[in-house]
């Protein structure tokens, strides 16, 4: 008789000589949508530990709740007098306060001309990739001088998004050929005003890259003297999803382990908790709580030693999505304890809420196997080779499996499995 043992865990069948007609299922078990909180971060200026007015050197590194933001700057000048101002070097660290907010850092230079060729170009990389990051761009003002600035995020101009909350009553849309962004107007703003100040919010981008360009305007006068732009710190959520499969499949952060920050609604199944900061490796595979919802383990009678995964994928992004799947399939009697290239299997599809089939062929016959098996889907183009490492949305999920094709038994277990149907006929 068919045995169903440990219920809500695994599934067992025992032919006992007969032979199997029908479809032997494990399905983790639905627990519905979990809501996800919000972890904020903040990366405060001071916090780098640079004295008031020095250089913030480009290349500079700084991490907050596993995340890695890299600062780097560069000027680009046509000829002519262009030097930095304020500070040390074209960006230093401020104390002071600037449009309302102490502890900035600022971008400052004397130009020697209204040339807006010459610009000081500062750019924030986030590692992993983050959402809802907000921060403001103070003292964007005119007098003798015309500050002008373009934002981007991930290389995408900003003028007018709506990632731009607001602007102060001295800044303006650019109304020069030349440039896409804001430019001041009117007359300078007192170093306690907000009225020179762009409120920026990203919502739920996934922002790698945060670039602001800084430069003169030709409304200038002549010699438009010392200019000044700063940021303020900057708060971003750090809701990351990471795998849970033993460390030996690259699942920590120090080892580059699979992870997805909380971006757009790209999921696999329904659930998903990302608010890990790192990954929790276990055997069960159940370290970051019981998010794995997105996969159904089969293996129908009739296929030989092959195992089928079905997977569910929630796809409002309205694009093209890779969904990739990997089985530690043992080799020379053993599985390897890592995620190979050759174990993999990648797929793409554009549809909104598929169901994708896997299939795993020529499985070992000779014993039972327990290893492990990885999902993840991401925007990005993923291959085989993608097992580790960080996409700029989407989720992972790992799972402990197994199977024993052997003569007289058919197993295939997964976490939390559940019997669906089964038929049997005497031989």
């Amino acid at each position: 008789m068919p045995t169903h043992r440990d219920p809500g865990r695994e599934l067992r069948l025992f032919l006992d000589g007969r032979l199997l007609r029908g479809l032997l299922v494990m399905t983790m078990v639905a627990i519905g949508a979990v809501p996800v909180a919000a972890q904020t971060s903040t990366i405060g200026w001071d916090e780098l530990g640079i004295a008031d007015e020095a250089a913030i050197p480009t290349g500079t590194t700084f991490s907050d709740g596993g995340t890695e933001m890299t600062i780097t700057w560069s000027t680009v000048t046509d000829g002519g007098s262009f030097v930095a101002a304020f500070g040390a070097d074209f960006l230093s660290y401020e104390a002071g306060s600037q449009g309302g907010e102490v502890g900035n850092a600022c971008m400052g230079f004397n130009n020697g001309n209204d040339d807006p060729d010459d610009k000081v170009i500062l750019s924030l990389g986030f590692s992993p990739p983050v959402t809802g990051l907000t921060l403001s761009l103070l003292d964007v003002d005119s007098g003798t001088f015309d500050d002008g600035v373009e934002i981007f995020a991930n290389g995408v101009n900003q003028r007018n998004s709506a990632a731009v909350v607001s602007i102060g009553s001295a800044v303006a849309l650019d109304n020069e050929t030349y440039m896409q962004g804001y430019e001041g107007i009117g007359t300078p703003v007192g170093t306690t005003s907000p009225n020179g100040n762009i409120d920026l919010d990203f919502t739920t981008t996934a922002m790698t890259t945060f670039r602001v360009e800084f430069f003169s305007t030709d409304d200038a006068n002549a010699n438009p003297g010392g200019q000044l732009v700063c940021l303020t710190d900057l708060d971003f959520d750090t809701r990351i999803d990471f795998g849970d499969a033993p460390n030996s499949y690259g699942t920590l952060l120090v080892d580059d382990g699979a992870r997805h920050p909380l971006a757009n609604g790209l999921l696999l199944g329904t659930s998903r908790d990302g608010i890990e900061n790192d990954g929790i490796p276990t055997a069960a595979a159940d370290g970051d709580g019981a998010d794995e919802d997105g996969v159904t383990f089969s293996s129908p009678s009739g296929t030989g030693d092959s195992v089928f995964a079905d997977v569910v994928v929630v796809n409002p992004t309205g694009g093209t999505v890779s969904v990739c799947g990997w089985l530690d399939i043992p080799a020379g009697g053993t599985v390897d304890g890592a995620f190979d290239a050759s174990d993999g299997i990648c797929q793409t599809t554009a549809a909104a809420n598929p169901t994708l089939s896997f299939q795993w062929s020529g499985l070992p016959s000779d014993q039972q196997y327990d290893t492990y098996a990885r999902f993840r889907v991401s925007s990005d183009t993923m291959t085989t080779a993608d097992a580790t490492g960080v996409f700029t949305d989407g989720e992972v999920e790992d799972y402990p499996v197994s199977f024993d094709f052997s003569p007289t038994r058919a197993t295939i277990d997964s976490f939390a499995a559940s019997f669906v149907a089964v038929e049997t006929l005497r031989a």
